[in-house]
């Protein structure tokens, strides 16, 4: 019987192949990574821009069921403000009818979401309440929800939370207690959305413009529907209001390039009086007057009986 010799080939790889493949690999990943977060982040913009969307034609919808008032917030946690001629606005935490008398929310976010995680509300001797009633907007952008339904369409999926709210030193009062907002540690690594129950805020601050409630710039730009904005995500609310942190009043400090929830500097995603939503640049956010060609903010009060 005769024996055959056979050549056996190992098939193996060499080190300097490994390391070849390692490095095309390498390569290949760090050309490809920005364009692959940069596809991410413009798809949750859009994602923020259609929630955006379904908001402000809920409010249409809300404002056809309810005598063209737009929503403000839970009957319950509702105050109603009056501005005289004078502009001097004046409140009631009673009900009030007819005139020129509005309904206001006591925080941006009551119009619609599910119910917050975070207690906010507090009694006399500040335990905390939940809340108890359906926010008005939520039912008309997301049906049949309930208190604690998620609502995707108030949540941005880049939210990532609200680090100023973590500052609590300067909300500290002479006796050593704090507001009922400030008693939890570590609010601001949590999303908006789960803590408030909305990443989307109303704005309820200054109008843009010279002056705290100038009418006569109220009258104009609501003839304009296109160009007013009154909600944003809420990430903007304080990036507007920290923008310039001043030393001094002699030598304020250089502006802060604040990114918002998407990654751009200075760049929010933002609501407009005619339901039409845009992610825009803000070249000049000092002082939190944000107004520019074919843009204005209104406070909320001044939009909210726009369709009667």
């Amino acid at each position: 019987m005769s024996h055959r010799s056979r050549h056996r080939s190992t098939g193996g790889f060499t080190i300097v192949e490994v390391l070849v493949v390692v490095a095309i690999i390498a390569l290949l990943a760090v050309i490809l990574l920005p364009s692959l977060v940069k596809a991410r982040q413009m798809s949750q913009i859009s994602v923020c821009l259609t929630n955006f969307h379904h908001i402000g034609v809920g409010m249409v919808a809300y404002a056809q069921a309810y005598r063209g008032w737009m929503p403000a917030g839970p009957a319950d946690q509702l105050y109603w403000s009056r501005i005289y001629q004078i502009n001097v606005p004046v409140y009631s935490e009673e009900l009030q009818e007819g005139g020129d008398w509005r309904p206001i929310l006591g925080y941006p976010w009551q119009y619609g979401g599910r119910r917050a995680l975070w207690q906010y509300l507090e009694d006399e001797d500040r335990n905390p309440l939940p809340e108890k009633l359906v926010r008005p907007l939520t039912g008309f952008v997301h049906r049949g929800a309930g208190l604690d339904t998620p609502t995707p369409e108030f949540a941005c999926p880049a939210d990532k939370g609200l680090d100023y709210w973590d500052r609590a030193e300067a909300r500290l009062f002479p006796d050593g207690t704090r507001t009922g907002a400030w008693d939890k540690a570590g609010l601001g690594r949590r999303p908006v959305h789960v803590l408030t129950g909305n990443s989307y805020y109303l704005h309820l601050g200054r109008n843009s413009g010279r002056s705290d409630y100038p009418e006569w710039e109220v009258r104009r730009f609501r003839k304009r529907p296109g160009e007013v904005f009154f909600a944003y995500e809420a990430v903007l609310e304080y990036d507007r209001l920290f923008y310039r942190p001043t030393i001094s009043p002699v030598f304020p400090s250089p502006p802060i390039r604040r990114s918002g929830w998407h990654g751009q500097a200075q760049s929010y995603t933002i609501l407009y009086l005619d339901t039409h939503a845009e992610y825009k640049f803000f070249k000049n956010m000092f002082g939190g007057n944000l107004a520019g060609p074919g843009y204005y903010l209104l406070n909320y009060r001044y939009v909210i009986d726009y369709y009667r």
